[in-house]
């Protein structure tokens, strides 16, 4: 498959007949992006666009592109009218997007009143009675318009949008394929409430998402209370019957009245992790699975109804080999209060929520009140007797059996972490057994390769890993739930500067033996010497190490040591680079304003052993009369002047930097730094300054040089008038004098290369200022007597620079 050629824009008929040729008549091609520029030759949207127009499949294939600059593209669809819910990208046609590793590169900022930039913590700042300030947005990604339209995106990272992708109504038959793309800061600060995913109308659709990583995807809709059950919006959606496949991808950190999931049609989660990123909302005629996944809303965090888990589908919703923890189930203000405080339930006339060989576990299940797990007023549940629910304050074990109909239903401890403080992998990991109590989660699938084996819905292939990783199975054995302990722990890390906060899961040991510690090993990367720090505590399962030194990449590994003097295997490596505090720069005014300009200058930032990528700064009138602009400068930079102001007016100057930190899953990160509020200078009165003098010289002449000043009529007079007269090297001053005795009004500074008059009253109707000059020699064939003029308005702004510059050529032989 070769790669189509662009070829440049002609009027030629002869050219046009080729063009058309080469577009119409050969299909399924490869069009490669080679710009990092949102439009024009060889860019993304260019190649969209010639894929659109060449009938059958394409691919598009970022070559040499790590960043494409998405902050400024325009509107493909739809048209600019309905520019909320644009995106720069628009397909018709088939196509595979490969992205090798690109990041399209967006910029979601906005401004409070307080001077933070884009907190995420506030309602949309686009809603009718905000004062926030939205500095900059970037469009969706993709628009796709079917029928019988497939496209595939692999391998790219979307990063700060409105949204990812969008389809527009009656796409029948259109089939979407994530693979290997992440997404981070996907916040809708425009339209509010756009889905990161979202599929129109139409029939027979299809979403797979595979081997994805998304975080931070932000939403700002209003709940809407339909008693007894609540309406909010999903990151990934459908309003028709669609079929979604998720494998092999991590969820994080979702937030505002975000839910993970609202889908109308059939739903497969296969292998995923689910971590704060909101409920699911499932509504299908045909069975739904989670399998192998697990799902995490908080260690402490009272859940709000987008945590609810629904089923409103008459198909059933079944949970296998699947994990689900609360941190407690205590939805006060938006769920008791409608008197349905349920954290899992059906609709009416819907059908069952099953589980099979899965666990629920809450962190703190007596902290009151505490509304229960199954709330079974609407809809029935079922269990297996090798599913384990954690009893609570509502829900006791009993309730839980008989809500289930599972009678043999677990629910003694040790299942799942309680009144705990770590991290979520552990949370999610059976507790194994102590001298009195036997881990009731470890182990208690039997036959696990044979009659219980754990099976891809979809695909129809056995399961061979746990959600972590590991090893599905223990010999002919599995663990309950979606995570399986092994020998080997599961290690996460938190950095924290230069220090790094380790956990991981307990793990099992030998017949007969016990975890005595832990041996945790880290190692400056590439090729430093290891070291080993012992956690003596078995029952200690996370740790601090600190005093990395900045800017260097650790390997970190666990392994449990054992009472009989035997060692267990290393973990999973975790890479952390340490970095010091990222502290950002200051901005300050660097000269007196004028009526138009206000320059600034601003401090390095403290990097902490990070790469300083480039600058940003924000600037706006202080009474929201004009948009706010944002300015990207390069590393070097540390000083801006912004033109084209309002005369006398307050502006709001705010500045940013961002620096790589290989922790980020961007690779980057941004800090921001203060604001602050500075007025542009009166507007200077036009002096309609000239200039005139011979046009040609010789070496060894002299010549005058007459500057004219005119007041305008409407100003009775001006004060504190002055002007820089400038000329290259080569010339003499033989006088200086004001005509008509100006003398006393000003002062007169005369340097080789130049003469300064200040303080001069202009009071009469014309000014005339005489210089006469020799020419010792001709050091160029032209020079130019160069004219500047200013005038002193008012403290504090000194003397005003007026937007005259002139200048006057001089041949010389």
């Amino acid at each position: 498959m070769r790669a189509k050629v662009l070829l440049p824009s002609s009027g030629s008929l002869a050219f046009a007949f080729v063009f058309a040729c080469l577009w119409q008549c050969v299909s399924s091609d490869t069009f490669n992006v080679t710009s990092s520029l949102c439009t024009g030759p060889g860019s993304f949207t260019n190649a969209l666009e010639l894929a659109n127009a060449n009938p059958g499949p394409d691919i598009i294939e970022f070559v040499g592109v790590s960043t494409v600059n998405a902050q400024r593209c325009p509107p493909a669809y739809p048209p600019p009218s309905v520019f909320v819910a644009a995106a720069y990208g628009y397909v018709n046609d088939s196509v595979e997007i490969k992205g090798n590793g690109v990041k399209m590169a967006g910029a979601q900022v906005f401004v409070t009143s307080g001077g933070l930039v884009t907190p995420l913590d506030r309602d949309c700042p686009n809603r009718a009675l905000s004062t926030d300030i939205i500095v900059f947005r970037t469009l969706g990604f993709l628009w796709i318009e079917g029928p019988n339209v497939n496209v595939t995106v692999r391998d790219m990272t979307i990063f700060e949008h409105e949204f990812i992708i969008k389809t527009v109504d009656g796409c029948d038959n259109c089939r979407i394929v994530l693979n290997g793309m992440k997404a981070e800061r996907i916040l809708p600060i425009v339209s509010c409430t756009s889905i990161a995913i979202e599929l129109g109308t139409g029939s027979n659709m299809y979403l797979e998402i595979v081997n994805n990583q998304w975080d931070t995807i932000w939403n700002y809709a209003d709940i809407i209370a339909v008693p007894p059950f609540y309406i909010y919006s999903g990151a990934i959606g459908s309003r028709s019957d669609a079929t979604l496949y998720i494998d092999h991808s991590s969820f994080n950190l979702f937030g505002a009245e975000y839910a993970f999931l609202v889908w109308k049609g059939k739903v497969d989660i296969v292998s995923s992790l689910v971590v704060r990123a909101g409920g699911m909302s499932i509504n299908s005629a045909q069975d739904s699975n989670i399998v192998n996944t697990a799902w995490f809303s908080s260690a402490f965090d009272e859940p709000s109804p987008e945590d609810r888990i629904y089923n409103r589908g008459s198909g059933d919703l079944n949970f296998i080999s699947s994990t689900l923890y609360y941190g407690l189930l205590e939805c006060r203000t938006n769920c008791q209060r409608m008197g349905y405080p349920g954290a899992i339930m059906p609709w009416p006339s819907a059908g069952n929520i099953n589980f099979k060989w899965t666990a629920i576990g809450i962190n703190l299940p007596d902290f009151p009140p505490t509304s229960p797990l199954l709330d079974n007023r609407f809809g029935a549940f079922s269990a297996d007797a090798l599913s384990w629910m954690q009893p609570s304050a509502n829900q006791s074990a009993q309730a839980l059996k008989n809500v289930t109909s599972q009678p043999s239903l677990l629910t003694d401890p040790r299942g799942l972490s309680v009144y705990a403080a770590t991290d979520y992998r552990s949370f999610l990991t059976p507790l194994i057994g102590n001298q009195t109590t036997p881990g009731v989660l470890i182990d208690a699938i039997l036959d696990a390769n044979s009659t219980n084996k754990l099976i891809n819905p979809v695909t129809g292939a056995e399961i061979q890993k746990d959600v972590f990783g590991n090893p599905r199975n223990d010999g002919d054995r599995r663990d309950i739930g979606a995570v399986q302990v092994g020998d080997a722990v599961v290690l996460s890390i938190e950095p924290n500067n230069t220090c790094a906060i380790l956990s991981w899961n307990q793990p099992s040991a030998p017949v007969g033996d016990s975890v005595a510690g832990y041996s945790v090993t880290y190692t400056p990367l590439p090729s430093g010497s290891p070291t080993v720090v012992n956690v003596t505590d078995a029952t200690t399962t996370i740790t601090t190490i600190c005093n990395l030194t900045e800017g260097i990449q650790y390997g970190f590994n666990v392994k449990p040591y054992y009472t009989s003097g035997g060692v267990g295997p290393p973990s999973n490596t975790v890479t952390v680079t340490a970095y010091g505090p990222f502290l950002p720069p200051t901005i300050f005014p660097s000269a007196t304003p004028t009526a138009t300009t206000i320059s600034t200058n601003w401090t390095q930032p403290s990097l902490g052993g990070r790469q300083l990528l480039a600058y940003a700064y924000i600037y706006y009138p202080k009474d929201l009369s004009k948009p706010a602009q944002v300015v990207q400068t390069g590393p070097g930079t540390n000083t801006a002047t912004i033109t084209g102001l309002m005369p006398s007016t307050m502006y709001t100057i705010c500045i940013a930097a961002e620096a790589t930190n290989a922790n980020s899953v961007t690779g980057s990160e941004s800090v921001t730094g203060n604001c602050i509020d500075i007025s542009t200078g009166p507007p200077c009165t036009d002096l309609g300054a000239k200039i005139k003098a011979r046009r040609r010289v010789r070496a060894g002449s002299k010549f005058s040089a007459v500057i004219t000043l005119r007041r305008p009529k409407a100003v009775k007079h001006v004060e504190g008038v002055g002007f820089d007269v400038t000329w290259p090297a080569g010339l003499a001053v033989l006088d200086t004098r004001f005509v008509r005795r100006w003398s006393k009004y000003g002062t007169v500074n005369v340097t080789s290369s130049g003469a300064t008059v200040t303080n001069v009253a202009l009071r009469t109707r014309k000014l005339r200022f005489k210089l006469r000059l020799r020419v010792n020699s001709c050091g160029t064939p032209t020079f130019a007597l160069g004219l500047e003029t200013f005038q002193k308005i008012s403290e504090p702004y000194g003397f005003l620079y007026c937007a005259q510059d002139l200048s006057w050529v001089i041949s010389c032989k």
